[in-house]
């Protein structure tokens, strides 16, 4: 459910085209804004790859940066904060369960 290559692609400053069955697209998608939905078919993907391909270059530019910023909203330090708080909610339940 989780895609590490849409991560990836938002981190480079990639605008996203993303089937809406793709979890990492509530994180890192802003359709629209740096990027589209996609149908999950032939159409919906030659149809956002049309609009992408189309964009003038401050549009593009705009995609960029935008993704850029979501992709930059998980790194070292917030995975880190991810991992100390799950290890303190587990000490917590374990402590109750005693």
């Amino acid at each position: 459910h989780w895609g590490v290559v849409v991560h990836e692609a938002a981190s480079m400053g990639l605008p996203l085209i993303l089937s809406p069955f793709v979890h990492a697209g509530t994180r890192f998608l802003s359709s629209g804004i740096n990027g589209l939905y996609a149908g999950p078919d032939v159409q919906g993907l030659a149809w956002a790859m049309e609009e992408i391909d189309q964009l003038d270059l401050k549009s593009y530019e705009r995609m960029s940066a935008v993704s850029s910023q979501l992709g930059s909203l998980i790194n070292l330090e917030s995975w880190v904060d991810n991992f100390e708080r799950s290890v303190a909610r587990l000490r917590r339940t374990k402590c109750q369960r005693s």
